[in-house]
């Protein structure tokens, strides 16, 4: 169908793949619509007496995500979360209604918007770093950057050349380090607790930081939930600096003088870990 091409090429252009196509059932009069964005639905309607109420129920959820696709500012992580919510609902209410198609085109706008959104949060794990002097540089190269944990590495601006990470592990960091590590991701932050514990949260994304000895001492818990999709293992090495072959289920980490115990929630799909001594949830 011409329409549903045109509709195609906008999506592809605006970063998206695919489109939700016109719903060629002879109870409708369609008229094509036109529209650039995230993602593309042909649907006018009118004379629904074919329609029951779950059925039409979808379509002006499809109807209300596909504007929200449309309006969508892909680099607000906000907003992509927001209209991910709203495919969400029109997903469900779809399900509700027993149509196929319409569910089949709704998860595959999901799919889409969801893995921006995780592309999203992998570049927030790469702050922007500023160019450095020829002076500075060389002496990160030789002795390596305190800022970032240690094991890890990066390229500073206008160089190929990698700088090592040598500072302390998140679950080492006192609270107000924890706060600007995330903050110069652009995490979204809670106001501290009295004790320094606070919560951190990018996307799919959530960390929980707990400080039952001081704010400037190492969490006493951390609890993370993860990308989807990521091994609970390489949460763990992320978080502590330990190899992922060295992680093993059911055995605690040593991160400098502590042993934390690990403890496993979720499932493949998305894992959550804590790490440490954890009271109840934040």
């Amino acid at each position: 169908m011409a329409g549903a091409n045109l509709l195609n090429k906008c999506a592809v252009a605006k970063g998206l793949r695919g489109s939700w196509p016109s719903l060629p059932w002879a109870c409708y009069r369609r008229r094509p619509m036109v529209v650039r964005g995230w993602g593309a639905l042909v649907l006018a309607v009118s004379g629904l007496a074919c329609d029951n109420a779950e059925v039409k129920a979808c379509h002006a959820e499809m109807q209300t995500s596909q504007q929200a696709l449309v309006d969508m500012d892909k680099d607000d992580v906000a907003a992509v979360e927001a209209t991910l919510a709203l495919v969400d609902r029109t997903l469900e209410a779809c399900k509700q209604a027993g149509r196929g198609e319409e569910v089949s085109n709704v998860a595959d706008a999901r799919r889409q918007v969801a893995a921006h959104l995780d592309a999203l949060e992998r570049r927030a794990e790469r702050p922007a770093r500023p160019q450095l002097s020829p002076e500075r540089l060389a002496e990160l190269l030789k002795t390596g950057d305190p800022e970032c944990p240690k094991g890890q590495g990066y390229e500073p601006a206008g160089s190929k050349e990698v700088v090592k990470c040598t500072g302390k592990q998140l679950v080492e960091l006192s609270s107000s380090k924890a706060r600007e590590h995330f903050d110069k991701r652009g995490y979204r932050l809670s106001a501290p607790e009295p004790e320094g514990g606070f919560r951190a949260e990018f996307g799919a994304s959530r960390y929980a930081f707990q400080y039952a000895h001081g704010a400037d001492s190492p969490p006493s818990c951390l609890e993370v939930t993860g990308r989807p999709g990521t091994p609970w293992q390489e949460i763990v090495a992320r978080l502590t600096g330990v190899h992922p072959d060295r992680v093993k289920q059911g055995e605690p980490v040593r991160v400098g003088g502590r042993s934390l115990p690990v403890e496993l929630g979720g499932d493949p799909g998305q894992w959550s870990v804590k790490l440490g001594a954890c009271q109840p949830a934040l």
